[in-house]
């Protein structure tokens, strides 16, 4: 291989490999420069050289001593392009590269279209999915709801004629989920008090399939916000809109919510608070004979208005709405919040008694009935909402902070492989209310996890009260909590980028 060629195929191959931007090459070996997180990648490059410089030496003698080349794969596979044949047919060069990745890309993703090659030409403007709600600006607008200016049927890109990217621009940010836009109702921003509401897009189902999503949210809406000595846990739906164009599609209007775990947990308080609210919310579910199916981390969000004294952004919610800076909050120990569940698209209600049901992949595959030896066993969807609770508290607080092992035992019972060992939501209930009257007044500083191999042995570990310019937050269970007072942070430690304080929880 010449020199030339080698050098062009260690530059190619860390493009591929990488990220991290053109690749650092020797002149004298062309061998990439020593990186420790690139070293399987530089072993990588030195061998498909080799390879390929005996290639042709090969390929030669199969020439001469076969009548026929069976295809085989190559002896250095890419995850962009699987090369296959005889090696002089082949060679690695720029152009054959991106007729590879061309080839496999209109494989797997179609021919490029017309849309496809705008939106090449110009990152950020409306295309896709959005184009749906920029041609129905005039409906939305004569219903009462108004959408961001770039979605007006005559929007012009403002960066245009600037060398600015699009993703400095408030008006460059679009809707990652294509069913869900933002809006503003309009009957609040007369009276100077913007509020702004979240439209889903409910399509049809898939032929064969039902759905109760609309039902259920109507259902729940109707009831009062506290029944059975339980909070509600549904977002109030405030209308449901037909499309005029389109019977079959129908539009939920809900409040604007976010992330239960944005921002983060600061206290062991907080996060207690949020157990106690999941597990009130799902037995109110469960007492109506609602299986939600779908409870897991991107289902549940909270209401986050109080917290934040300038609305956020919904399409990048670190920052604030009118693309000011970034969206400043206060703490949930000073203003509490509440959490809901969301989207019941794969929920079903259970009028005439409970039964056994086939499962459903939802945002949680790791249940044990959703693998592909039980897929076709019937389960209790009830019982598989215990698991999704369960694993949500294990993977993103017993096992990604210290501190959560008083959760322990019982998350073990909630994630049971078989459903029929798993207690149902009224036993969670009352042993997770036991726990907490076991919780008392102790302060301690809980830490993120290191990488591996920490024991949390017994979650609480006391400490003696420090100053008052200490990081923690504490409240009694009798304390208001909106008179809780913020003391200076204290230095962090070397060993935490996070301080959490045990506090008694509040409902």
């Amino acid at each position: 291989m010449a020199t030339s060629e080698a050098s062009t195929f260690v530059l190619l191959e860390m493009r591929c490999f990488t990220n991290a931007g053109p690749a650092r090459t020797s002149r004298a070996d062309h061998k990439v420069s020593a990186v420790p997180s690139l070293l399987n990648v530089r072993i990588r490059i030195e061998e498909g050289i080799r390879i390929r410089q005996l290639g042709s030496k090969r390929d030669e003698w199969e020439s001469k001593h076969c009548n026929s080349i069976p295809p085989r794969k190559s002896a250095f596979p890419h995850p962009l392009h699987g090369l296959s044949g005889p090696r002089s047919s082949r060679s690695f060069t720029p152009s054959t590269m991106r007729m590879d990745t061309n080839a496999r890309s209109q494989k797997l993703f179609g021919s490029e279209t017309e849309e496809d090659r705008r939106v090449k030409e110009n990152p950020g403007i409306v295309a896709y999915g959005e184009t749906w709600w920029n041609d129905h600006y005039d409906w939305l607008y004569a219903s009462g709801y108004l959408l961001r200016p770039r979605y007006r049927p005559q929007w012009t890109p403002p960066w245009e004629g600037t060398r600015k990217d699009y993703d400095e621009f408030e008006e460059g940010q679009g809707m990652l989920h294509y069913a869900l836009m933002d809006v503003t109702r309009l009957q609040d921003q007369l009276q100077d008090n913007a509020k702004y509401v979240m439209l889903k897009k409910v399509v049809p189902p898939p032929e064969g399939a039902v759905t109760q999503e609309i039902e259920i949210n109507k259902y729940l809406t109707s009831l009062p916000p506290e029944d059975l000595g339980l909070r509600n846990p549904t977002t109030r739906l405030h209308e449901v809109l037909q499309v005029p164009d389109d019977h079959t599609l129908k539009i939920l209007v809900m409040p604007l919510l976010r992330p239960f775990d944005s921002p983060p947990f600061e206290t062991f308080g907080e996060a207690v608070a949020f157990f106690t609210q999941l597990f009130k919310g799902l037995k109110f579910l469960h007492d109506h004979n609602i299986a939600h199916r779908d409870c897991t981390r991107g289902n549940i969000m909270m209401d986050a208005t109080k917290l934040y004294p300038q609305p956020w952004h919904p399409s990048a919610i670190k920052q604030r709405r009118d693309w000011k800076g970034k969206a400043k909050h206060h703490s949930r120990t000073q203003y509490p919040v509440e959490y809901y569940f969301i989207d019941y698209g794969l929920s079903k209600h259970y009028t005439q008694g409970r039964r056994l049901e086939l499962p459903v992949h939802g945002g949680d595959k790791s249940a044990p009935e959703n693998q592909e030896k039980k897929y076709n066993t019937p389960c209790d969807p009830f019982r598989t909402d215990i698991y999704y609770i369960g694993n949500l508290i294990r993977e993103q607080f017993i096992e990604k902070y210290r501190g959560f092992g008083f959760m322990g035992k019982l998350v073990s019972r909630m994630v049971q492989d078989d459903p029929l060992e798993r207690p149902d939501i009224a036993e969670v209930l009352l042993e997770f209310e036991k726990i907490r009257s076991h919780l008392g007044f102790v302060e301690t500083s809980i830490t993120p996890r290191a990488a591996e191999g920490i024991d949390d042995g017994n979650a609480l570990q006391t400490t003696r009260p420090r100053s008052l310019h200490s990081s923690f937050l504490c409240y009694s269970q009798a304390c208001d909590p909106r008179r809780i007072v913020r003391y200076t942070p204290f230095p962090p430690s070397p060993r935490s980028s996070l301080h959490l304080c045990f506090t008694s929880p509040l409902d």
